[in-house]
């Protein structure tokens, strides 16, 4: 081989080299920009993500705190009730009671006065 033929062989393939250096320098700036694109992505989906968490952390609190009050009122109802019936059980039973005595009463005077007779 010639001289002249090595060189421009020489000459060819550092054209190939410096071709592919591009090549390659372009891929890498590419993929650094796809890099920086999905940073940019995985930021704006991390924003929306809290932002939605934050909303539904106040909604639920919001139902939290509504069903609290709800079941206060239930619970306050339901005091209510329980003293009006222990009230209105009171009452029955001094009846009750009140009726035992004077049965007792009256058969135990039933009994004197049949023994007395």
């Amino acid at each position: 081989m010639t001289e002249v033929a090595i060189e421009q062989r020489v000459s060819w393939l550092e054209g190939r080299v410096e071709e592919q250096a591009k090549l390659l320098e372009n891929i890498s700036l590419r993929l650094t920009s796809l890099d920086d694109k999905l940073d940019r992505y995985w930021e704006r989906l991390d924003s929306k993500i809290d932002s939605k968490t934050d909303k539904l952390d106040s909604k639920i609190e919001t139902v939290r705190k509504e069903l609290e009050g709800r079941i206060e009122g239930v619970r306050q109802e339901l005091m209510a009730e329980i003293k009006a019936v222990r009230q209105d059980v009171s009452s029955r039973m001094r009846w009750i009671i009140g009726l035992l005595v004077t049965e007792w009463i009256t058969i135990m005077a039933a009994i004197i006065a049949a023994l007395f007779r």
